[in-house]
């Protein structure tokens, strides 16, 4: 029984079993739910969320240099998507509140979809395993499947996000790292960064000290 077993997880990631992994926390618990149904829960979880160390709900957990930039490229002109490892479905429901950003370029982990029609209805229905695990090296394959072009600028903060980072660096476009170092208005950790911090000096991208460069951190003013 995996049910609230850390270890349990932690032993599949330590032993590279992503598919699994991901298909137990994304697909399994939704088994069998419509699209639709999927979202009504969704809408329901972040209305409801706080999170149980800062006691804000989601919206307290949106970046404030994070919405700073997407209008500002919003207001150059520029099409701003995200692509995130967590579930793609999830965010949609929640983006164009939290970010401004409409869900046809929201982008992200997927779980296999199966579509068929009752009561002359057509429906999606979530089916038990993952579609697709957007991390790594699956973060430019989906770019480059749904967009078709290398970015101009894109954002990122751990080892997950080294591939997309690198495509577009060496593609000739922008790579930002936010290097997670305030402790006090936020968290300070290295964890799963030690593979992209030596590659942003390597190939010359920008690295955000959050502690230093962030004169604000959260969207709601608290910090």
């Amino acid at each position: 029984m995996a049910e609230n077993d850390a270890a349990y997880f932690e032993q599949l990631y330590a032993n590279s079993e992503y598919e699994s992994l991901v298909s137990q926390l994304f697909a399994a618990p939704f088994g069998g739910l419509s699209a639709a149904d999927y979202a009504n829960w969704a809408r329901d979880f972040a209305a409801n969320f706080k999170h149980p160390e800062l006691g804000v709900g989601i919206e307290g957990l949106i970046y404030q240099p994070m919405l700073e930039l997407i209008r500002y490229l919003e207001a150059n002109q520029f099409n701003v998507y995200i692509i995130t490892a967590d579930e793609g479905a999830f965010l949609r429901v929640v983006s164009e509140d939290l970010y401004g950003i409409p869900p046809e370029r929201v982008f992200g982990t997927t779980v296999r979809e199966e579509f068929v029609i009752e009561n002359g209805e057509p429906q999606f229905v979530r089916t038990y395993r993952v579609d697709h695990l957007n991390n790594w090296d699956g973060k430019p394959r989906l770019i480059q499947k749904v967009i078709g072009r290398t970015p101009i600028l894109a954002a990122g903060n751990s080892n997950g996000d080294q591939q997309m980072l690198q495509n577009t660096a060496l593609g000739g476009g922008m790579s930002i790292l936010v290097h997670h170092t305030d402790g006090d208005r936020e968290y300070a950790y290295d964890k799963h960064t030690d593979k992209v911090i030596p590659l942003a000096t390597k190939e010359d991208w920008v690295v955000v000290d959050m502690a230093k460069d962030w004169n604000k951190v959260r969207a709601d003013g608290s910090k």
